[in-house]
């Protein structure tokens, strides 16, 4: 089971940075994984330890201004986090 929440902030980040991104999500969820995609990886450590990081890593790499733009598409213009208003992401530098 993963959580997921428009707010979702790692303990050892500031609230902004991109890598948070990869647990928001438009309302609070519970995701179920598959037991056979966790089970791929169950017997390696490393290999389940290094699934969060690679998703960070590809956040970063991508960037914010990339990952909230996806999001939006994504949305159908809907608001990327909810308070925030609506319209296009906005811009970072």
């Amino acid at each position: 089971m993963a959580c997921f929440h428009p707010g979702y902030r790692f303990t050892v980040t500031e609230p902004d940075p991109v890598e948070n991104y990869t647990n928001h999500s438009p309302y609070p969820m519970l995701h179920l994984l598959r037991e056979d995609s966790v089970t791929a990886v169950a017997g390696d450590p490393d290999a389940l330890l290094g699934i969060p990081q690679h998703n960070v890593e590809t956040l970063r790499r991508l960037g914010k201004a990339k990952v909230l733009e996806m999001l939006w598409a994504a949305g159908g213009g809907a608001p990327i986090n909810p308070g925030r208003g609506s319209g296009p992401p906005p811009s970072t530098p």
